[in-house]
């Protein structure tokens, strides 16, 4: 493993673990086995620790790949398929996003906030995906950015709902959760 490979996973490990505030750079250095020279020589900063962190482990998913290799413009097959893959994205990362339940407010500002980056990415892709599904006369004329907020709080509930009682309030798997949210919200899509 590269030393920026084993920076990166001992800080998620020790940001998901105790918090952002509470990790120290010395504690990451000496849990990826490096000395804290050569962690900022990498980074720079813990703040850029986190923004890498959170690029490398939710962004290498490659959400717009998805989008454009993935879409068959089929409502409910392409809802199901977005859906799955924002919980396995979701699933993955659970440490990530951990992380970001306990931390969202750590950094002053909507810009520089790195919890908001994959959020805001996925929104911006399914808002063009519903305006274009609005276009084709497949949805509902209707506000495109609502239709998308729709179908990402489904897929969040779920996903939080699952991981914070560790399964204990949903007892389907999630392909029949998911299943049923989606021929819900179509029904409202519907034009």
């Amino acid at each position: 493993m590269s030393t920026r490979d084993r920076i990166l996973n001992a800080s998620i490990d020790l940001f998901s673990q105790y918090g952002y505030k509470a990790v120290t750079t010395k504690q990451i250095a000496q849990t990826a086995s490096v000395n804290e020279v050569t962690l900022f020589r990498h980074f720079g900063t813990k703040q850029s620790i986190l923004e890498e962190t959170i690029n490398t482990f939710v962004f290498k998913a490659a959400v717009r790949k998805l989008f454009e290799e993935e879409i068959v413009w089929d409502l409910e097959k392409d809802l199901l398929f977005i859906g799955k893959a924002h919980n396995k994205i979701m699933n993955e990362n659970k440490k990530i996003f951990m992380i970001m339940i306990k931390e969202f407010n750590i950094l002053d500002g909507k810009e520089k906030n790195p919890f908001i980056k994959f959020p805001k990415k996925l929104m911006k892709l399914l808002t063009e995906y519903f305006m274009e599904m609005q276009r084709r006369g497949l949805v509902r004329r209707d506000n495109p950015e609502a239709q998308a907020a729709s179908l990402l709080c489904l897929s969040f509930g779920i996903f939080m709902s699952t991981m914070m009682t560790h399964g204990d309030i949903i007892e389907g798997s999630l392909d029949e959760y998911l299943s049923y949210a989606v021929k819900t919200l179509i029904r409202g899509l519907a034009p």
